[in-house]
């Protein structure tokens, strides 16, 4: 299960970085033929970047989603199980306690 996760942070990691690389060498390409200012550049490559975190929350959020599915379809116990049945057993625990068995 943690390699899966490790993978799909790996990947949308690897989208982002791959789209600013290829975003900085796109606007110096189009900068070279006279296309784009320096400024205009700047500010599309601003804008791919942007998009490119869209994209990127949204892998990821793709990701959770499907991580949470599977957990829920698993027979694992997570942590937010393990802490809801503590809650529901400390109140069995404390009220057997305070019964005594009476002595015959």
């Amino acid at each position: 299960m943690k390699d899966m996760i490790k993978k799909g942070i790996l990947l949308g990691l690897g989208i982002g970085a791959l789209t600013r690389e290829k975003a900085e060498a796109f606007v110096k390409d189009i900068q070279k033929d006279g296309t784009l200012t320096p400024e205009e550049g700047k500010k599309y490559v601003r804008e791919l970047l942007k998009e490119s975190e869209k994209a990127h929350k949204h892998v990821e959020a793709l990701v959770r989603k499907h991580i949470d599915e599977a957990l829920a379809k698993s027979p694992f116990v997570t942590k937010k199980d393990l802490r809801e049945f503590m809650k529901e057993t400390k109140p069995r625990k404390a009220a057997k306690k305070g019964v005594r068995k009476k002595k015959r």
